[in-house]
């Protein structure tokens, strides 16, 4: 379910209450089946990227 953007980010609230309840929603969601982020990267080509500018 973790996405670099969360549901909660990407969607439209109606008000700021709306979408710390979205948040805590998914935070609740994430913490009942918790898994470890996994580097997709390397730290050589994190910092190439870094340096292009």
């Amino acid at each position: 379910m973790l996405s670099a953007r969360p549901a909660a980010v990407r969607g439209a609230h109606k008000s700021v209450q709306a979408l710390e309840a979205d948040i805590r929603a998914w935070i609740a969601e994430w913490s009942s089946n918790p898994r470890p982020f996994i580097w997709t990267k390397t730290a050589e080509e994190l910092q190439a990227r870094d340096t292009r500018g």
